[in-house]
């Protein structure tokens, strides 16, 4: 496919979580054409999650598959040219990468912030909403229970026909007080061809508040914990999936066993030490404490 090719050029909008797979395509790419002695070229663009918040630990090389190909934080916090430049450096891929830098992006701004059009980055990606959770919701593919895809708020919903108890969920989910998020119980019909497709189920709608105090990964840990509680019977894990998501069996075992308040700290710890190894990749100035 490379015969011929001169260079190689990747211009395509990121979503900042390691799942969004357009960046393991970069990755692939950019090594494939360092074998074949090609220049890659990324046309940067922004995280539109925020490029100073990393979290949700890293990925274990053991559950490497097309939704995590690389041990990076689940919300890594760089622009692609900034994740391609990182794993050029460290030696995980080979390639002769040149990046072309954004001008006026600052890595405290949401893609709302930047006053470039929105255009959805995934036909389920819809809204900034959407965005600052999907790097928690996205878990819901890995179980029995709908995402919201089929629905008019993918990432945004959750449910399962046997969520009766939406409302109580709710508000227990409410209790734990996290930042920037509230839940409320609602139904929806769900779209053929997709989880519960065909049905009109009950179903967890996660309003976000304040998208600057929104920590997703927390967020679908604790909805998956207490579902799980309160659902033994029915809650089922879609393997290997799951841990393919999640970038290792920890976040699962976790919630089976209900110790997700003890694992958390753990996903932080691991994301600072991402955090520190990217800086000097950087283009768009250090990340500061939030």
């Amino acid at each position: 496919m490379l015969r011929d090719v001169d260079v190689l050029v990747y211009d395509i909008q990121d979503a900042g979580a390691r799942f969004y797979t357009y960046v393991w395509t970069m990755a692939l790419s950019a090594d494939a054409a360092g074998r074949a002695h090609i220049p890659f070229v990324v046309l940067d663009r922004p995280d539109p999650i925020r490029g100073d918040r990393v979290e949700g630990g890293v990925l274990d090389t053991a559950y490497r598959s097309f939704v995590g190909e690389y041990p990076v934080a689940l919300r890594y916090g760089l622009t692609p040219g900034e994740l391609l430049k990182y794993l050029v450096g460290t030696g995980q891929v080979h390639a002769d990468v040149h990046v072309v830098p954004m001008q006026g992006w600052h890595r405290s701004m949401w893609y709302s912030a930047t006053g470039l059009p929105w255009v959805n980055p995934s036909p389920n990606l819809r809204s900034q909403a959407a965005l600052a959770l999907y790097p928690g919701t996205v878990f819901f593919e890995g179980t029995n229970l709908s995402e919201g895809r089929g629905t008019a708020a993918p990432f945004q919903l959750v449910g399962a026909g046997w969520l009766t108890d939406a409302g109580a969920i709710a508000r227990e989910l409410n209790l734990l007080n996290m930042g920037g998020v509230r839940f409320d119980s609602t139904s929806r019909a769900i779209a053929a061809g997709q989880k519960w497709g065909g049905d009109t189920i009950p179903m967890l709608h996660v309003a976000v508040t304040d998208p600057d105090r929104v920590k997703p990964v927390q967020v679908a840990a604790y909805m998956l914990q207490i579902i799980r509680r309160r659902h033994a019977a029915d809650f089922k894990w879609l393997l290997p999936h799951m841990d393919q998501l999640a970038g290792s069996d920890a976040l699962r075992k976790a919630v089976d066993a209900g110790t997700v308040a003890e694992l958390l700290p753990r996903l932080v710890a691991q994301s600072q030490v991402f955090a520190q190894a990217t800086r000097p990749y950087l283009l768009y100035g250090p990340r500061t404490t939030p």
